[in-house]
């Protein structure tokens, strides 16, 4: 079920997160701490990296912030500096980030910390990004008029939901990799629907916003959990 609250947590806020920014400075208190989550993070890995820089994006660095944000801490560097193979240092960076998130809980300010890395040769379309290590704006977000066609966004995230739903209803039903295919075709779907949104009108587009009602409403995670369940079904011997 889509929640109202969920989508009007798309509204644009007059200023940036008071519990994390001093008016347009990060909070020192938060900035220390997140220097030292990535400091600790990169110290345990069992190699050096020429990290360029440790970036503050997504929604806490621009006026979109709402209970679901989450602190997105980027590491850039030169993926070409680790291997020339750069699809290998891209998934090997992408385990790396994601057993730090998997494995950790920190919050800052009520808000969740993720680590990224992030190839400095690739650009980064974020129309605000934050310097923690040179307590800076690389790019300062302006207050924007956001015109958000609500109506079409719960109506492709509710249509979305449905289809998880019949999946669902189709466990035991069905043969597993039936189940299975299904689960992949709306993920790719959903993919390529996120996709389009950005290409075209961008963050506020009706599929980006939609792709984040389904997100912020768990109706992802019960899609992964549907595939998952499926899998072992298949899998298993009786």
């Amino acid at each position: 079920k889509i929640e109202a609250d969920t989508l009007k947590s798309f509204e644009v806020n007059d200023t940036f997160e008071p519990e994390v920014w001093d008016d347009d400075k990060l909070n020192p208190e938060v900035r220390s701490a997140l220097l030292k989550i990535v400091n600790d993070f990169l110290i345990d890995l069992p190699f050096d990296l020429d990290v360029e820089d440790i970036t503050l994006t997504g929604s806490l660095a621009n006026y979109n912030w709402s209970k679901y944000s989450d602190v997105d801490l980027h590491i850039l560097l030169d993926f070409t500096k680790v291997d020339d193979n750069i699809e290998l240092v891209r998934q090997f960076f992408r385990n790396l980030q994601t057993n730090w998130n998997n494995k950790h809980d920190i919050l800052m300010k009520g808000y969740e910390v993720e680590i990224y890395f992030q190839d400095s040769n690739e650009p980064h379309m974020s129309t605000g990004v934050y310097s923690i290590q040179n307590d800076d704006w690389v790019v300062k977000p302006t207050p924007e008029a956001v015109s958000i066609d609500y109506a079409n966004v719960r109506k492709k995230a509710e249509d979305i939901s449905d289809r998880i739903t019949n999946i669902e209803q189709m466990l035991g039903d069905e043969e597993d990799n039936v189940v299975l295919d299904s689960i992949d075709r709306l993920r790719a779907k959903i993919r390529n629907m996120r996709k389009t949104g950005l290409e075209g009108a961008g963050q506020y587009s009706v599929e980006n916003l939609a792709f984040k009602v389904l997100r912020r409403s768990e109706e992802l995670g019960r899609l992964a959990k549907l595939k998952t369940k499926a899998y072992d079904e298949l899998m298993s011997v009786r």
